[in-house]
């Protein structure tokens, strides 16, 4: 396989992104839905709330509409603190609307802050890379990049990809480093397979400070000589091989380097220099929250409904063991 080989991208850093990353495991999908319910139990809570000082009021409706204001801005203060503090108000003598209404919003609470300290410690410790435009082949030949190529390989890789801007240099891979370090090209399309097992073109990746990427620039079909009538039992072995004893041409590689002392100065993988950013890890969306959100709009259509039979029986003139009263005061 050949692949390309790209300047090391730097590492992200700088407050804005360190900031973000407290965001990271909800998406902002969910933040909304979490900015909505806490809004909702805030708005909910002042009406299921003892009003009648504030209605009853002879100060002009401008006056009192800035009392409800302030109720409003308290209420949805008071349930971003309970959020935050994974916990809620313990008040016995509230009314029934209002403890269904904390019910589900604490149950909502529960859930939520579980599994965002769960993802959090993932999200804090990662690190990520800078963006670059040589992380893909079609950003390469978009921006005209050069990219210095073994001279055999000139025929078929200019077929495959005919807009690129190829320079092939005599003298191999040498002359491939040669030519990136004149700066005749800025990326290199190397095989992975021909060069990561010699230590000289690796010292050379790292003296370059350079990467191997994923991105498969070329393939040579390889395949074992073997007679046709041999080759399904073949096929066999080298499956069980695997399966059984982890036997594979990868793993016999990496023994090779191993047994051979194949050591580099740095990391030439890009892989393994970008394991954790942020698609390695799910972020929670709120379909995965549905269970507490149904609970949430559980509890507030039976709140709304008890007060609204609360209201009902109050205008009626009959008393209602719903409304805010000591649970004593019902017998």
């Amino acid at each position: 396989k050949t692949v390309l080989v790209i300047p090391k991208p730097g590492q992200k850093g700088g407050l804005a992104y360190e900031t973000q990353k407290v965001l990271e495991p909800f998406t902002f999908g969910l933040w909304g839905v979490i900015i909505a319910v806490t809004v909702t139990a805030a708005l909910l809570s002042v009406w299921f709330s003892d009003r009648e000082m504030v209605a009853k009021s002879k100060r002009a409706w401008k006056k009192r509409r800035a009392a409800y204001f302030r109720l409003i801005l308290d209420a949805i203060l008071e349930k971003g603190m309970f959020f935050f503090s994974a916990g809620i108000e313990q008040d016995t003598g509230a009314s029934l609307p209002h403890k269904v209404l904390m019910f589900g919003f604490g149950f909502f609470i529960l859930i939520s802050v579980s599994a965002y300290v769960a993802n959090l410690a993932a999200f804090l410790t990662q690190s990520g890379l800078e963006s670059t435009n040589y992380d893909t082949m079609k950003k390469v030949i978009d921006n005209n990049v050069p990219i210095c190529c073994h001279s055999a390989l000139a025929e078929e890789i200019r077929q495959k990809w005919p807009k690129a801007n190829w320079i092939f240099p005599y003298d191999g891979f040498n002359g491939m480093f040669d030519a990136y370090h004149r700066g005749e090209c800025k990326v290199l399309a190397i095989g992975r397979e021909d060069t990561i097992m010699n230590i000289d073109y690796l010292k050379r990746v790292c003296e370059h400070d350079l990467v191997y990427t994923d991105v498969l620039v070329h393939e040579n079909p390889i395949a074992f000589p073997i007679r046709p009538e041999l080759a399904a039992a073949f096929s066999y072995w080298m499956y069980a091989a695997e399966k059984t004893h982890g036997v594979s041409l990868e793993s016999a590689k990496q023994a090779f380097i191993e047994r051979n002392e194949i050591k580099t100065q740095c990391e030439v993988e890009l892989s393994n220099l970008n394991v954790k950013e942020d698609d390695d890890f799910p972020r929670v969306k709120p379909e995965n929250m549905i269970l507490p959100i149904m609970a949430f709009v559980a509890c507030v259509f039976t709140a709304v409904a008890l007060q609204l039979i609360h209201e009902w029986k109050r205008k009626k003139g009959r008393k209602s063991s719903i409304g805010r009263k000591s649970t004593l005061d019902i017998f």
